[in-house]
């Protein structure tokens, strides 16, 4: 018996019933049942004779079944229920029976919520053994993969020098079942020095903790991490990225030490959404120069190389993967697997279902249990095998997608569960019965009981019982996939959505839960306040040194803002802004400092637009652009200076704009005992402002330490070194005091300490490649090659220009900066390189360079070509007067060097002479390199005489 509730025509149930055998019994209002009766007729044409009468009615269900998938399938009815009942009936001329007594209400007996083709009890128990539930998916056509890896982990396990590997997959392609196999393969792996390493693997999805770096510590270690509430970090709070960096530190020293008691495997999944602290803890751990028995593996999804395009360089050994679609042997292989217990797949069912889903695993997967919820798969009638019905194949021709597989998850729900399912979708990647049944409660009245919403438990195992939902701990749930997930919430009508988000924002809110998901719901319920808890988010994570974080809320904040809010958008652009130029996205920046500086005009409020032109300045200084900083610094004063309305300027900000005119009069080269004088006054006075003085304080003093040797105050300058570098360590300043290792390389050379500034580049160095800070990689190794060449050291100085010429064009590809480009042109003129120092200049951009960049361009062309000695007095002239302090040594040397090359022996000798003078009056390295030229050449005139 078939019964059908529908709101088609007869005619339409039958057309859809033709050729099944199936006659109409019943029509009544809406509903409509029909027979399926096979008689010994049939069983003849269906080869029956002899089976057991079990068989044969089995037989008769599966006849049923077919008929009644044609009636859902045809879109007649969304739930047809096939039932058992015998009955005697006539044929009526119309080719109707008609029954002789009644059916019996039992007949359809059958679970009230489900859709589709459903059997009542006593249909599913004549139908004999049930389809045997899916059998475990193999993971397929990764043995190259997981054999590459675990000779990577080998190597490091084994020489103590940490590995990182990265697999990268599109959703869909198996790296959570990938990861779960290399995990389960590591357990086997050899023990390094007899210790079996420990496996350790997490993934980052579903996580709602508000940083990944705790949940993998916890992992680890078994415990939480510290943040930046521990009053051991609240200095470093007021140093700018000391907060994040001290964290990564501590960090990283932890799972070392953790490596170091034993072997470590760490397997992290999903960290495409990772924050940024821990993808910086794990290149810590991996870096250049760690030692420990220690393998990490990352798996994220393509979003992981647009984020973090320089990934995995910092390592010492790393190992990038991608994990493409199945071969045909293998999506093949995977096909019969999902289409188990079907013995014989016919070759062009595999074929099709490799190409519809592109060798695509997951899709593969999703297309088998479609198949299965079909009916596909059925039992062969009078035998013990299954087979696949290949007649259901038509009806998938559509290419598999996250909307396709949601839509297929629900075309058996009935609309109660179907609301359920996407409520559930909305709330996030994980969620409790407790978060269901108080969103629940949360939605509005009448929408609850309009759609009849399930009880919370009952639901969610209602949903875990078909498959959609999965443990994931102790009392929480997950879609078995994120594309699922993402699939169902997509379908959820647009005020339904809109409802869900309205409940859980104020379920979330009134509970207490994290400010981000708070303001998640709040943005996707259009919630008034959804501008302002982004900002609170944003302010969080910039309290916490997150910047990309910070960056990512102040834009999804931007989004919700509406014009009118011009505050609140400022106080956004001016934050986005700060994040972006941390992360040296400069222009970016610029942009968003130039919209939130005319929204603070158009407010009137002068304290900000200061702010926010001496914060625009300085992004102008860090990315060269020293000429567009001092017109903003001279903006910001002028500001400052002007009368009318307006909030006046704070002491903090009168502060900045202070050093930020110190230190364009630095940049300008003016007076160096004026410039001194200014910054010794704004040393002074962010003394008196504690934290909010502190980054002023520092900047100041590592300043004094650039300029006092050049007026001859070494003493001074070491000493303002000394207070820099214990302010830097107090308040775990990694930044600033790197800066003041870099500038300390003054003080040295006014003692003619070459080893002291070898020694502070290499520290430099060291902490570059620690913190993944590659521009200090950048500015130690160039600095190394430019003090060994002034000493005379031109092996070791050509093999750190090199490295420092590569950091260069990978940092500076736009030729911002050639200083090392510059230095190579240099360093082939002092070896009478002509050839080559033209080509060098040839690739440099004079015009873009400042006044000292272009004096050194012309000493390189001069040297390369044959020039009158009135151009090579000119050039001398202008470097003499300059502020740096080894130029005219270099011209003066590079010219006698010049003359001696063309056969001008007195010439030669004389500009060497004036180069020897010059480096005795000044302080410099360079005395020796020009006492040993002018010695050889000297040598080689007097041999030449007396030849």
């Amino acid at each position: 018996m078939i019964q059908v509730r529908t709101h088609a025509a007869l005619a339409e149930a039958r057309s859809a019933l033709a050729g099944t055998g199936a006659v109409l019994v019943e029509a009544a209002g809406d509903e409509f049942v029909f027979a399926v009766e096979l008689g010994d007729r049939a069983r003849e044409g269906s080869g029956t004779h002899g089976r057991p009468p079990e068989r044969e009615r089995a037989g008769e269900i599966e006849v049923a079944v077919d008929a009644a998938r044609r009636l859902v399938d045809g879109g007649v009815g969304e739930r047809v229920v096939v039932g058992l009942a015998s009955l005697s009936a006539r044929l009526r001329r119309d080719g109707s029976l008609r029954v002789l007594g009644r059916i019996p209400k039992h007949c359809f007996d059958a679970p009230s919520d489900a859709r589709g083709v459903v059997l009542s009890e006593a249909a599913a128990a004549a139908m004999g053994p049930r389809l045997p539930a899916p059998a475990a998916v193999p993971l397929l056509g990764r043995d190259a993969e997981l054999a590459a890896l675990a000779a990577h982990a080998g190597r490091a396990l084994a020489t103590e020098v940490p590995g990182l590997a990265t697999v990268v997959a599109p959703p869909g392609h198996g790296k959570s079942a990938f990861a779960a196999a290399l995990a389960g393969q590591a357990g086997g792996w050899p023990a390094p020095a007899g210790l079996r390493p420990r496996v350790v693997s997490c993934t980052l999805a579903g996580q709602d903790r508000p940083s990944s770096l705790a949940g993998v510590l916890a992992a680890v270690l078994g415990g939480g991490s510290r943040d930046a509430e521990d009053p051991g970090l609240r200095a470093s709070a007021a140093a700018p990225g000391a907060l994040r960096l001290a964290r990564v530190r501590a960090a990283g020293r932890a799972l070392l030490a953790c490596a170091a008691a034993q072997p470590l495997v760490l397997i992290v999944d999903d960290v495409h959404l990772s924050d940024d602290d821990l993808l910086a803890t794990l290149e810590y751990v991996t870096r250049v120069g760690a030692r420990a028995r220690l393998w990490v593996c990352v798996l994220a999804r393509p979003e992981l190389d647009r984020a973090r395009p320089s990934w995995g360089r910092r390592a010492g050994g790393h190992h990038r993967l991608a994990l493409g679609p199945l071969g045909e042997a293998d999506a093949e292989a995977l096909a019969r697997a999902v289409l188990h217990p079907v013995e014989h797949v016919p070759a062009r069912v595999l074929g099709w279902m490799r190409e519809r889903t592109q060798g695509v695993p997951l899709y593969l997967v999703e297309l088998g249990r479609e198949l299965r919820r079909r009916g596909a798969i059925r039992r062969r009638v009078g035998g013990d095998g299954w087979y696949l019905a290949a007649g259901e194949l038509p009806g998938l021709s559509e290419l598999p997608t996250a909307r396709w597989l949601a839509e297929r998850e629900l075309a058996t729900l009935t609309p109660a569960l179907i609301a359920h399912a996407q409520l559930c979708a909305l709330l996030g990647s994980e969620f409790d019965e407790a978060e269901v049944a108080g969103v629940q409660a949360a939605v509005e009245v009448a929408d609850a009981d309009e759609l009849g919403l399930y009880d919370a438990g009952a639901g969610l195992e209602a949903l875990r019982d078909l498959g959609l939902l999965l443990a994931a701990g102790a009392q929480r749930w997950r879609f078995r996939h994120a594309l699922v997930r993402d699939g169902i919430a997509e379908t959820a009508p647009g005020p339904w959505r809109a409802q869900v988000h309205a409940a859980a924002l104020r379920y979330y809110r009134d509970s207490g839960a994290d400010l981000a998901r708070v303001a998640h719901h709040a943005v996707a319920a259009g919630a008034a306040e959804a501008g302002a808890l982004q900002l609170a988010v944003a302010e969080r994570a910039r309290t916490r040194q997150a910047y990309l974080e910070a960056e990512q809320a102040y834009t999804r904040a931007l989004a919700v803002l509406p014009a009118e809010a011009a505050r609140e958008r400022m106080q956004a652009l001016a934050g986005r802004g700060r994040m972006r130029y941390r992360q040296d996205r400069y222009q970016d920046a610029g942009a968003d400092f130039a919209a939130a500086d005319a929204l603070a005009d158009a407010l009137g409020d002068r304290a900000t637009q200061i702010d926010v032109l001496l914060d625009a300045a300085t992004a102008r200084d860090w990315s060269r652009d020293f000429t567009g900083a001092h017109e903003l610094v001279d903006r910001a004063r002028a500001l400052a200076l002007a009368t009318g309305s307006g909030t006046p300027p704070t002491a903090p900000i009168e502060l900045r704009l202070a050093l930020a005119e110190a230190r364009c009069q630095w940049r300008r080269a003016a007076d160096p005992r004026q410039v001194c004088a200014a910054l010794e006054a704004v040393a002074g006075r962010a003394e008196g402002l504690g934290d909010d003085g502190y980054e002023a304080l520092i900047i100041a003093l590592l300043l004094l330490v650039d300029l006092w040797p050049e007026l001859g105050e070494v003493e001074r300058a070491e000493a303002a070194a000394a207070r820099a570098l214990g302010l830097a360590e107090v308040h775990g300043d990694v930044l600033h005091l790197g800066a003041v290792l870099i500038n300390r390389r003054h003080i040295w050379v006014a003692r003619g300490q070459v080893e002291r500034i070898i020694a502070d580049a290499e520290r430099v160095y060291a902490l570059g490649s620690e913190f993944g800070l590659v521009l200090w990689l950048y500015l130690s190794t160039g600095n190394r090659a430019e003090f060994l060449y002034q000493s005379g050291a031109l092996g070791p100085a050509w093999t750190a220009l090199e490295e420092a010429l590569a950091l260069e064009r990978d940092l500076f590809a736009d030729g911002s900066s050639r200083y090392v480009a510059l230095l190579r042109a240099r360093m082939l003129a002092y070896e009478g390189r002509a050839p080559e120092a033209r080509v060098a200049l040839a690739e440099l951009e004079p015009e873009r360079m400042s006044p000292w960049e272009q004096r050194m361009c012309t000493l390189v062309e001069l040297s390369s070509r044959d020039g009158e000695e009135a151009a090579w007095e000119e050039l001398y002239r202008r470097c003499r007067d300059a502020p740096v302090y080894y130029e005219p040594i270099e011209v003066a040397e590079l010219c006698g060097l010049h003359w001696w090359r063309r056969g001008r022996s007195r010439a030669a000798v004389r500009w060497l002479e004036e180069a020897a003078v010059a480096a005795e009056r000044m302080p410099n390295i360079m005395g020796p390199r020009v006492q040993a030229t002018l010695a050889r050449v000297r040598a080689a005139v007097d041999a030449l005489h007396g030849g």
